[in-house]
């Protein structure tokens, strides 16, 4: 169980930290820097030693070994099981394959990760009401039960009138 609640807080904060990383890659990439170059300035300017950054520099390592750039973000895909990453590494992949500009495809990916996180909070808000209803009830009987519990046991004994 221990290592369960670890591996979801580490989950977590990767897909957390994900559109941020994606935008500063987009800004360096549109500057002129390559993706690996971006990469790599991300990995070394960080200070938050987050999971996310701990996993690209796996990338770079991996790069900078002969692994194809392709490869290393397959390899990402597979150790880090999110949805987010398996869109980003998608979309990456098939970027470099049909040429098309990494900048959009980054600021795309980053757009729909806030935006598929913001839906997803929006889903658990409108379930917290029903979830509520019944320790609501457990709590109004209680406290019907304390107001009216002597009354009926006078009632009951015939102590009322």
């Amino acid at each position: 169980m221990y290592l369960d609640e670890q591996v979801m807080r580490r989950l977590t904060q990767i897909n957390r930290d994900l559109p941020y990383m994606l935008d500063v890659l987009a800004l360096s990439v549109g500057a002129g820097l390559d993706f690996n170059s971006s990469l790599e300035r991300i990995v070394t300017k960080d200070s938050t030693k987050s999971p996310l950054v701990e996993e690209m520099r796996y990338v770079l390592q991996e790069v900078k070994m002969g692994t194809t750039r392709r490869d290393a973000l397959l390899g990402l895909k597979e150790r880090v099981p999110s949805d987010y990453i398996n869109g980003l590494v998608s979309s990456v992949v098939q970027a470099e394959q049909m040429g098309t500009p990494l900048t959009n495809i980054l600021r795309i990916q980053a757009g729909a990760i806030r935006l598929k996180r913001s839906q997803r909070a929006e889903k658990l808000a409108g379930e917290a009401p029903v979830k509520m209803i019944m320790p609501l009830l457990f709590i109004v009987g209680a406290v019907m039960l304390t107001l009216f519990g002597a009354i009926i046991i006078s009632a009951v004994r015939g102590e009322l009138f």
